[in-house]
Formats: structure tokens, sequence, C-alpha cells
């Protein structure tokens, strides 16, 4: 069995998968910061919310997952940052976000850090000092000391959602084979409740894997001779075709566009010409016709508003 190139996951959507993960399972969210020392009031919902922090009079901030847990009496927001790396950045936009979806929705916030590296987990715990006496904001940060490596299947399927956690946070660790093992025997078993669930939480796991563990779990899946797994990768490679043939189509209208704005400013080019009285040679005017190069077009508009011939808008 080979895995398709179009079930493959590049390192950008590494980071997405995470937050992802807290999209849809927002109450993994609440597990988390209460893991961190934070008290979580009862809350009766748990909803993932916009992870915008800009208003009008600012540049875009976009953070990567919001929770919100609400019940009638009390409400908390959980702002959920990935971080593999320091970001200077990060000690200037991290207090805003908190700030913004205060004003916002005018309840606490926290901030959560998942750091799967220890140095970076380490600065992301760095205090960051706003200047304003006794405003110090220390992000809470989320690492491998926090979640338990999860190294048996049955407990993959029973709690998939910190599974993916664990898989993140250990991956690279001593337990690697372990965790990986887990992973092979909770998809089966999430198998059996249906392949939709077993795709959703592979797609996961496969997504926040750095290309070095996720090369090893993948050839392990190759050699792995239950039935769900070839179930399993046609299911995502289908997935990964219709993506593409949706990316497709959205690229050929956008390219749909760009031709029709260029046909009208063609035409727009040749109009003006023509109602000032510029003879345009046959030769000019399919040039002028067949050109898609918006730039250029929109130069030769300028230029026909006041020049005498068709020699001097192409000079």
């Amino acid at each position: 069995m080979t895995i398709p190139v179009n079930v493959r996951f590049m390192p950008t959507q590494q980071h997405d998968m995470l937050a992802e993960l807290f999209r849809s399972s927002p109450e993994l969210a609440a597990e988390a910061v209460a893991g961190l020392g934070v008290r979580v009031p009862p809350y009766e919902r748990a909803r993932a919310m916009s992870e915008s922090f800009t208003d009008l009079k600012t540049s875009e901030y976009s953070g990567d997952a919001v929770v919100l847990l609400e019940s009638a009496a009390e409400r908390l927001g959980v702002i959920i940052e990935v971080q593999r790396r320091k970001d200077e950045d990060k000690r200037w936009t991290w207090p805003l976000y908190l700030h913004m979806f205060r004003a916002r929705e005018r309840c606490p916030a926290v901030l959560m850090v998942i750091a799967p590296d220890p140095d970076t987990a380490l600065w992301c715990a760095t205090p960051i000092e706003s200047g304003h006496p006794g405003h110090t904001l220390i992000p809470l940060v989320l690492d491998a000391a926090h979640i338990r490596a999860i190294t048996k299947g049955s407990e993959f399927a029973a709690d998939p959602d910190r599974a993916v956690l664990s898989v993140f946070l250990h991956s690279s660790g001593p337990k690697q084979k372990e965790i990986f093992q887990a992973v092979l025997d909770g998809l089966a078993e999430l198998h059996t409740t249906g392949l939709e669930k077993t795709r959703r939480y592979a797609e996961y796991v496969l997504g926040v894997l750095p290309e070095a563990p996720r090369k090893i779990l993948e050839r392990m899946m190759i050699t792995d001779e239950r039935p769900y797994v070839s179930e399993l990768f046609q299911s995502l490679e289908e997935k990964g075709r219709q993506k593409g043939r949706e990316e497709g189509r959205e690229e050929g209208r956008e390219e749909g566009r760009e031709e029709g704005r260029a046909e009208a400013k063609a035409e727009a080019v040749l109009m003006l010409l023509d109602g000032r009285g510029v003879e345009v040679s046959q030769e000019a005017r399919e040039r002028i016709s067949a050109c898609r190069d918006e730039e250029q077009l929109n130069a030769w508009l300028l230029r026909a508003a006041r020049v005498d011939s068709v020699e001097a808008l192409f000079s």
C-alpha cells in the first residue's frame, strides 16, 4: 500500500489542524486549562468563537482558536495559540487578543499556549510586562508535562481529542513507538463506530505531526494489514481529490473574473480611441483586444484619452 500524495500534510496545515481540533471539540479547552490550574466555572455549553481580534480601527489580528465556556451564571473565554518556535511579535499581540476578547464578550478570558518544544514552552511562559504597574501577563503554557502520553488503543478510542494532543506533544519523545501503535489500534477501534469519525481523527493525527514522525507513522500504517487501513486511505484520498476539484473550480472562477476584467478594459481602450477619432489599424485592434496584462491595459487606457495616434499609444 502507498500513501496517496494528496493525503500528505504540509507544515502550514499542522498548525491549523490543532486549532481545528479545538474548534470541533471546544470542551477540550476546558479540560486543558483546568489542568493548568485555572478555575473553570460550571458550564452548560462550550462553543467555538471567532478568532479575529480586529475592530474597524486596528490592523487585522487573528488567533488560532477561541472557545467560550458559558452557563446562565458565568462565562469564560479561552484563547488558544499553537507555538512551535519563538516569535517576539507574540509578546505584543497576545495581550491584545485578551483585551479585545474581553471588550467584545464582556467576560473574563485566559490565554493558553500549546508548545511541543521545551525551549519554546519556557519562552512562552515568560511574563509579558505591559508597562502599567501590576499589569503583567503570564501565558498559560500547555506542554508535554501536562498531557500524559497515551500508549493504549483503548485510551485513544475513549478520548480521541486528548489523544491527538498526546500525539502532538509526545511524538518525538521516548514513547513514540508505543504512542503510534496506540494510534493504529485506536483508529481500528474507532472504525467500528463509523468511517467518518475514523477519518477525521486520522486527519488530525497526521496533520499535527512534523514531517519526520509523520513518515514513521505512515510506514507503520503501510505495514498494518487490518482492513480498516485500506478503507481509511481510500476515504482520505477521495476527500483529497474532492478538495483539489473544489480548489480547481475556484481557481478557474478567479481566472474567469480576471479574463473578464481584462476584456472590458481592452474594449474601453478601443472605444475611447474610436470616440476620439484616432485611427486604429486591424493589427493594433487585435493587439489591444488580445492583451490580458491589466497593468498594461490601465496604462493604455490613460494614454488613450490624450494620444493622437495608435503609435503614440504603444510608445
